[in-house]
């Protein structure tokens, strides 16, 4: 197991978290994604969750990426930043047809989006399958963290509301 933070230009803070393709890596995945989603700005309950997801994710490329008995590993990763939250599980192993997956749960999505059994619909905005070739696959999931508009904000200085009746 290895554990990295990284900082970008701006001081937002990514972290990584590398597991071997083991079910006992497991609980720290639970407990690592659990931590770094608290200090977000998410609900408790988006939390919990959140993390039930990359717990899910993370089992799924487990039992999957690798064929029996080969060792793998497989990399989560948490960066918040630019107003995003910006999940990833990406594992090392075999390749996937990626474009069937993203197909199918794009098609899915209207209907409410499911992967691994869990609704993603208010928990993600975006979810991308990425393909890595031989080099495995990526699930990308995309939380944008603003809760309100810019209008909506006290401090939005001069900002107002657009007209529909402005004169040109």
């Amino acid at each position: 197991m290895k554990f990295r933070p990284r900082y970008n230009d701006h001081g937002a803070m990514r972290l990584e978290l590398r597991v071997s393709n083991d079910r006992r890596a497991l609980p720290a995945v639970r407990a690592f994604s659990d931590e770094a989603l608290r200090q977000t700005s998410l609900a408790a309950g988006e939390v919990k969750r959140l993390v039930e997801l990359i717990e899910r994710s993370v089992e799924a490329s487990i039992d999957g990426a690798y064929p029996s008995g080969e060792e793998g590993t497989i990399s989560l990763g948490i960066a918040e930043g630019d107003g995003r939250l910006l999940l990833t599980v990406r594992d090392f192993g075999m390749p996937q047809d990626v474009g069937t997956m993203e197909r199918q749960f794009h098609s899915g999505a209207r209907r409410g989006g499911r992967l691994f059994g869990l609704l993603t619909k208010g928990l993600a905005d975006e979810v991308h399958w990425r393909s890595y070739g031989p080099e495995g696959k990526a699930l990308e999931l995309t939380r944008w963290l603003h809760e309100t508009g810019i209008t909506a904000h006290p401090e939005r200085g001069g900002l107002e509301l657009f007209r529909d009746d402005a004169t040109i």
